[in-house]
């Protein structure tokens, strides 16, 4: 039964089929040395000439550690630069919508958002759609301004309407308006 090539080290069997190297921080930090000079001897196992690992210098494996080393820690790094940003990302997310919901429709308006959600008992969102309404603006317009679906700002609207106490857009514009 052919059990695969391999190489011999000091105290470490490398076997082509078996997972090279068998102590993974043996290779991560490059502990592997070699029995002879040319860094390199045949296991006895091998048979019909199939193992190709066998026939690597031990200045090739050096070489091919020392690459895979540089290769898991620029990976290490640039795990950890992707990380970095998501979370400066979701910093500046979570500004943009504190800054969102303090101005509604994003005309500065911030300080008579207040006073109707105070005076009135609105939501920061019906306060968004009662500054849409005193703009004239139709249950569609707002619902596209909002990103809403149009029964959604008809309900939002009914909703202004009650709270302010009046039947009409008209008279909820000139209300909303002072």
């Amino acid at each position: 039964m052919n059990r695969g090539s391999g190489l011999s080290l000091p105290g470490r069997r490398l076997c082509y089929n078996e997972g090279w190297p068998r102590s993974r921080q043996d290779l991560i930090q490059g502990k592997i040395q070699h029995p002879r000079e040319d860094g390199v001897q045949r296991n006895k196992r091998q048979t019909n000439g199939t193992g190709k690992l066998a026939n690597i210098s031990a200045d090739r494996l050096a070489d091919l550690l020392s690459s895979f080393s540089v290769l898991r820690r620029d990976g290490q790094q640039l795990i950890q630069q992707l990380r970095t940003s998501l979370h400066e990302m979701r910093a500046l997310r979570t500004q943009l919508q504190e800054v969102r919901r303090r101005t509604p429709a994003g005309n500065g308006t911030s300080s008579r958002s207040a006073y109707l959600q105070k005076r009135y008992n609105l939501t920061g969102r019906e306060v968004e759609v009662a500054m849409l309404l005193a703009q004239g603006r139709s249950n569609s317009a707002v619902a596209a301004a909002l990103h809403i679906s149009s029964h959604t700002a008809r309900h939002h609207t009914q909703r202004v309407l009650a709270k302010l106490g009046v039947h009409s857009r008209a008279e909820a514009g000139a209300k909303i308006r002072g």
